[in-house]
């Protein structure tokens, strides 16, 4: 192992009970992480995610292996050497662990003061900015019992946060957050790291903040894994669910949600192999495997959301128009350039909102000639933006119905903003 890295664990193996009921938890776990990375650990409940973080935390007992912790080895450390390390991580876990009799300002004075990085008029000024970061401005003096449990966990992620530790370990951070919420905390977890150099080793089952990791392994019976493998292995799982079902199924009733399903497993797999492309072909046969997969994958998202068409359009490097991406997507007698100020796909890129209309021509952002070539048939459509781990628009992703067919529902509005949520990240 490198000399560079903050956490080693070697040979880690953890287990709960005694004598017949004794079960092991975690086997032969071995990895490093070295300064200003973030790792995000997934998999399934119950594969031992939580028990790896907190025996990383110095919260646990190492019972086999070594685990070593900001140049400290933690099995057998007298209890000076866990405090010490203790004090140089910030915590976020599932249960927030904020004392009732204080303040939500006082719960996060209160870390600052452990990790003595702040004193007097100071320790509240920092304690009301992360606050106010997490979106509780307006509660800095409510006690617990007065906040719902996503502000709670809002006070216990500032409390984490303020002191700006050398390391910071999160379980689940984002769980009782909604997607905006959840996108600031990540996001100045992903500024700490890059500035200051924290090391992060994050536990989450939600797919929208995985953007933000240096790295991803996955725990699956408490195995350590690469995301990449585990991609695999879930990929032919998922093609023997769907062979199982297609065998079994009464005829016409196979498909539909275990399609999509496949496809978004499919996808996840095809970015890992770009991945390990990257950097060893040259850019224009790179681009080559790209565009041919988002090609196939834009048509068989068209098809498994009842649609007659779809359409994915980038900006072009001035961001003065919208291009199709592959370039051969669009009829032959429609403009090479959308203008970035005309029509349907230009205002859900300059909103940043999804756009789902029955009657597209009736709407005042419809232009004749532009969604004419996009939509000619007329009928109905959505379009979604697509945006990157910044919150930056990348792309808008138009499906079309033929004129007589049925509105675009909720369902499937839902279906395909998860679509894009995978796909951006191959754009």
């Amino acid at each position: 192992m490198s000399r560079s890295a903050l956490i080693r664990v070697e040979g880690l193996c953890h287990s709960f009970g005694k004598g017949s009921l004794r079960k092991q938890i975690l086997f032969d776990i071995t990895t490093e992480i070295p300064q200003g990375e973030i790792v995000i650990v997934t998999g399934p409940s119950g594969s031992g995610k939580t028990t790896l973080l907190t025996i990383v935390s110095a919260l646990r007992t190492v019972q086999q292996g070594s685990v070593q912790v900001l140049g400290e080895e933690l099995r057998n450390a007298k209890p000076a050497v866990l405090e010490r390390v203790r004090r140089d991580i910030g915590f976020i876990f599932q249960q927030h662990n904020l004392l009732n009799a204080l303040t939500a300002v006082q719960n996060v004075e209160l870390g600052l003061r452990v990790s003595n990085r702040y004193k007097g008029a100071a320790l509240r000024k920092r304690a009301q900015e992360f606050l106010e970061i997490v979106g509780l401005d307006d509660r800095l003096h409510y006690k617990p019992e007065k906040l719902s449990g996503g502000q709670r966990q809002r006070v216990a992620i500032a409390r984490a946060l303020a002191s700006e530790p050398p390391m910071l370990m999160a379980d689940e951070p984002t769980a009782s957050l909604d997607k905006q919420s959840g996108r600031e905390v990540v996001d100045r977890m992903k500024l700490m790291a890059k500035e200051h150099g924290t090391t992060i080793l994050l536990v989450t089952h939600d797919n929208r903040i995985l953007d933000i990791a240096d790295r991803i392994v996955y725990l699956e019976d408490g195995r350590l894994s690469t995301f990449t493998d585990a991609v695999i292995d879930n990929s032919q799982q998922m093609m023997r669910v769907m062979h199982d079902v297609q065998e079994h199924a009464p005829a016409g009733e196979a498909g539909g949600d275990f399609d999509f399903q496949y496809l978004l497993v499919d996808i996840s797999l095809q970015a890992q192999r770009l991945q390990a492309l990257e950097g060893k072909v040259n850019e224009q046969a790179y681009r080559s495997i790209l565009a041919g997969g988002l090609r196939d994958f834009t048509q068989r998202v068209s098809g498994i959301l009842d649609a007659e068409s779809s359409l994915l359009l980038v900006p072009d490097a001035d961001g003065t128009s919208l291009l199709p991406f592959p370039d051969d997507q669009l009829p032959n007698d429609a403009p090479p350039r959308i203008p970035m100020d005309r029509g349907l796909s230009a205002a859900c890129l300059h909103d940043r909102k999804t756009i789902r209309l029955a009657d597209p021509a009736a709407d005042s952002r419809y232009d004749a000639e532009i969604d004419g070539w996009l939509n000619p048939g007329g009928g109905p459509t959505i379009s979604l933006p697509v945006f990157d781990g910044d919150q930056v628009p990348l792309a808008v992703m138009q499906l079309f119905k033929g004129r007589d067919d049925e509105p675009f529902g909720e369902e499937i509005e839902n279906k395909l903003q998860r679509f894009i949520d995978t796909v951006s990240i191959l754009l």
